[in-house]
């Protein structure tokens, strides 16, 4: 399982993203706690992450209104390397049992 929580934000899945695969929604864990202790379910998302298939890669579209710091960036950055270490192991798996 990869890494969702950081000090400053929060990482959810969000359902299917446009090409098939895990979406993600970028939540700020305080606002985040907040919603929830008030009865809310969910807060506004700062990002969404998705897979984009014209780069083969991960791709982050940040809300308009989004102020992020090197540190959330940063954040950031480890939890989309965290689905590629992800997918690769999938991958593996899934060689190793046609293999068989």
């Amino acid at each position: 399982m990869i890494k969702t929580e950081f000090k400053h934000i929060v990482f959810e899945a969000a359902g299917e993203g446009p090409f098939g695969k895990p979406a993600w929604s970028c939540f700020n864990r305080k606002e985040l706690k907040s919603a929830r202790e008030n009865g809310r379910t969910s807060a506004v998302a700062l990002s969404w992450i998705y897979w984009y298939k014209p780069w083969k890669d991960w791709a982050m579209v940040s809300h308009e209104n989004a102020v992020w710091s090197q540190n959330c960036l940063h954040d950031m950055a480890e939890f989309m390397d965290g689905l590629k270490a992800l997918a690769a192991a999938r991958r593996i798996q899934r060689q190793r049992r046609v293999q068989r």
